[in-house]
């Protein structure tokens, strides 16, 4: 059995005065032990973009693919996730990498003023496939999941300042469950945002 040790941190913060693209894109396959952060800020004071956080931290039989793009020109960015994990204690020169699955996605759009927060914990297995899309007009999420352990899914939609919530809604789960989310936020007066929103 191949075992492999994954430490992994991407933080990318972007200075919304330039006009910067980017694709980036990880497929890992395999069995062993992972911890990695990927961090996307693209606004300046809680206005005119996003920002994203993907964490996922574990041990066991790995197969994912996820792909990011973002422009800060045209002030778009999505996320799109292949992902299948299955808890194993992992043991590697000697130690041993005994943790069930956390794996999340949590996406703000200070445009628009939404916020999507999805979230894995403690779980034996995780099978996921979502887009995630943000642009100047809507936040976006589609996708299907079936899991075994512990699940949070929040969202939260504020108008113009994080005081005036519209909508603040999450459920946690604990076992065995499928669901499939499709969830639009659209936005049709783009109120300027000047604080932070928190996550639902």
């Amino acid at each position: 059995m191949k075992t492999t040790l994954i430490f992994l941190t991407l933080i990318l913060i972007i200075q919304t005065t330039t006009a910067i693209s980017i694709h980036a894109e990880n497929t890992k396959a395999g069995v062993g032990y992972t911890n990695a952060d990927t961090t996307i800020e693209t606004h300046t004071d809680y206005s005119s973009g996003h920002a994203a956080v993907i964490a996922e931290r574990g041990s066991g039989i790995v197969n994912d693919t996820i792909s990011i793009d973002l422009s800060t020109q045209n002030k778009t960015l999505s996320i799109h996730a292949e992902v299948a994990k299955e808890y194993t204690p992992v043991s590697y020169n000697g130690k041993l990498y005994d943790r069930h699955w956390k794996y999340g996605t949590i996406v703000k759009n200070y445009i628009v003023g939404g916020v999507i927060n999805s979230a894995y914990e403690n779980s034996q297995n995780i099978k996921e496939e979502s887009e995630w899309i943000l642009n100047k007009n809507v936040t976006s999420l589609m996708g299907k999941t079936t899991y075994l352990g512990e699940s949070h899914f929040g969202i939260r939609v504020v108008d113009g300042d994080p005081k005036n919530t519209i909508i603040d809604s999450f459920r946690d789960n604990i076992g065995l469950f499928t669901e499939e989310r499709i969830i639009v936020i659209a936005n049709e007066t783009s109120p300027p945002h000047s604080l932070p929103i928190s996550c639902p």
